[in-house]
């Protein structure tokens, strides 16, 4: 059986961290009065995040029916989303993804590639060093000479954009607004409580402006943005005990941008990290073939490799429950799903006065029972 973490919560709602005694009393005072209250409160939502998956292998196909399986709201990926051509039009972008994942991709007005059959855009992709084309001098080009890339400072990503954002029929493309161009594409959304931003950092690897310009973009964005979950994601992990290690080209002040949690891949293992306060998670056992631990980067709290699998992301205005799940592989089923870890963050509800809490509660109790008096 492979090794199970215990569940972690990580609350960041008080100093101390600890959910103050006048907030418990606060929650079942309402849990008390609030079905006569009428208040609704959102649901959940759960969506699932890929790494370094795009083969079409056994282990490509069990990661793929796991994730069906959660029926999630969208997928993310961090990177590697094909290991075939990286060029335009070409049968392995359908193989290695579309016939994986097309049910969450909106597809183009061109129908260019059928398996992408969604009605709206579920699949929001980052950019791995084996989406683009690498960079090389023009003498070093094949004849008749250099088919996409002209200069030598940086890959292009003609297959990528062309799969996942080009449409002849929107002009803005496919993915949400941001820098969609050769040499970077990265962007942001908002999900419900939660706000997304998808970095290029193969981009930011080869080309020292590139990082320069998504630092100061996503420090903007970021800081700007009232979201209570801000999530960010992209392909080199900055802590990593994997083969690459540590890539500290992406070590930046996340959490002093508002950052909640950074997601990443390239390393074929899964691991979680705490650094800053915050949570830097591996996760690129999606399908391509597994890599050792080496030496332990500071901080690691988990780390897996044993089977691939995928993580499993639920969050609502105040918790957010982060998920490792395995697809192991099975004698007369295509796999077992086997929660690997868990680890969950809080926001609590600011502190009320107890002025307040006997009002409010005050409140909520008399319509209780001005109601029943009224039924009666």
């Amino acid at each position: 059986m492979p090794m199970v973490f215990t569940s972690v919560v990580h609350r960041i709602d008080s100093a101390n961290g600890l959910i103050p005694p006048i907030g418990i009393l606060f929650s079942w005072v309402v849990a008390i009065a609030l079905p006569s209250a009428n208040i609704l409160r959102a649901e959940p939502t759960t969506f699932a995040v890929i790494g370094d998956y795009g083969t079409d292998t056994e282990s490509s196909l069990r990661v793929a029916a796991l994730v069906d399986s959660w029926n999630p709201a969208f997928v993310l990926t961090v990177g590697d989303n094909t290991y075939g051509d990286q060029n335009i039009n070409v049968d392995d972008w359908e193989r290695r993804v579309g016939q994986y994942y097309g049910q969450f991709i909106l597809g183009r007005g061109d129908n260019r590639y059928p398996n992408q059959t969604s009605a709206t855009q579920r699949f929001f992709p980052s950019v791995g060093n084996h989406d683009v084309i690498d960079p090389l001098p023009i003498s070093a080009e094949p004849p008749p000479g250099p088919p996409f890339f002209t200069g030598t400072f940086g890959a292009i990503r003609p297959g990528y954009l062309d799969y996942f954002h080009t449409d002849p029929a929107k002009p803005a493309g496919r993915l949400p607004a941001g820098n969609h161009e050769p040499r970077a594409s990265y962007y942001d959304f908002r999900m419900g409580a939660a706000h997304f931003f998808a970095l290029d950092s193969e981009s930011a690897f080869v080309d020292v402006d590139s990082a320069e310009q998504q630092a100061q973009w996503l420090q903007s964005v970021a800081t700007a943005s009232d979201a209570p979950w801000k999530f960010v994601y992209f392909h080199h992990p900055p802590y990593s005990s994997g083969s690459h290690g540590d890539q500290e080209f992406m070590q930046w002040p996340f959490a002093q941008w508002g950052i909640s949690a950074v997601l990443t891949g390239h390393d074929h293992t899964y691991e979680r990290a705490l650094r800053g306060g915050i949570p830097f998670f591996v996760n690129g056992l999606g399908g391509q073939g597994t890599y050792p631990f080496g030496v332990l980067t500071d901080g690691s709290a988990a780390r897996y490799n044993e089977h691939h699998g995928a993580m499993r992301i639920t969050f609502d205005e105040g918790t957010a429950v982060f998920e490792f799940v395995a697809a192991v592989p099975g004698e007369t089923v295509l796999f077992t799903p086997v929660v690997i870890d868990t680890f969950e963050m809080r926001i609590a509800v600011p502190e009320p006065s107890a002025h307040l809490l006997c009002v409010v509660a005050a409140s909520l109790l008399w319509q209780r029972l001005f109601r029943r008096t009224a039924v009666g």
